[in-house]
């Protein structure tokens, strides 16, 4: 039976994956990995390899006062905006209609070692007060 994971990228920078048994995640579960409702965010820095991922972070994270998430602001790739908090990377389908899933744990693997590289570079280029 194949596996499937979601991929939880925490405001200190660490960087973990959650196994499931199925594609198939309750809202619950992505309420509880960010700590909050959910708000889903194309991420625009991952491009073709990773067209099928999407970040899920807690939409009112900043009304919560939640801390800076450097590496998941660097996914996002907004230049007049951040994200905050803890998030998670999860797949999304379009049909038959729009939904977030987990991702096969192959897929979680080669992304996981794409978000140290990427942790790597902003310690290198920002100094690890960030993280």
């Amino acid at each position: 039976m194949e596996k499937y994971g979601l991929i939880s990228v925490c405001a200190d920078g660490s960087i973990k994956t959650v196994e499931f048994d199925s594609e198939s995640v309750e809202l619950r579960s992505f309420q509880e990995l960010v700590g909050g409702y959910i708000e889903v965010v194309r991420c625009s820095t991952l491009g073709v390899v990773f067209d099928g991922v999407r970040l899920v972070c807690d939409e009112d994270g900043k009304g919560k006062g939640k801390p800076l998430n450097m590496l998941a602001s660097a996914l996002y790739g907004n230049p007049h905006d951040v994200i905050v908090g803890d998030v998670v990377l999860c797949g999304f389908t379009e049909f038959p209609e729009p939904d977030i899933c987990a991702l096969p744990l192959d897929v979680c693997k080669r992304l996981s070692d794409s978000l140290l590289r990427v942790r790597k570079l902003i310690k290198k280029q920002l100094g690890n007060a960030l993280f």
